[in-house]
C-alpha cells in the first residue's frame, strides 16, 4: 500500500513538473478569487482551469 502510494505521489509530482505553468496559472486564478470574492468571476474561473487541466492531459498523453 505504501509502495503504492509513494508511485502516485511520483506520478503527480512528475505531471506538476511538466505542467508547472499550468499549475502556476491555476495558482494565481486560486488567489484572485480568494481576493475578490466575486462568485460569477470565480466560476468562470474554475472553467477556465479545468479546461486548461483537461487541454494539458490531452497534449501530455503518451502516444504507443
Amino acid at each position: 500500500m505504501v509502495k503504492n502510494l509513494i508511485a502516485r505521489f511520483n506520478i503527480f509530482k512528475r505531471w506538476l513538473l511538466i505542467n508547472l505553468d499550468t499549475v502556476l496559472f491555476l495558482l494565481a486564478i486560486l488567489i484572485v478569487d480568494i481576493n475578490t470574492y466575486h462568485f460569477g468571476t470565480m466560476i468562470g474561473n474554475y472553467v477556465l482551469g479545468a479546461t486548461l487541466i483537461i487541454v494539458s492531459l490531452i497534449l501530455n498523453k503518451p502516444t504507443k
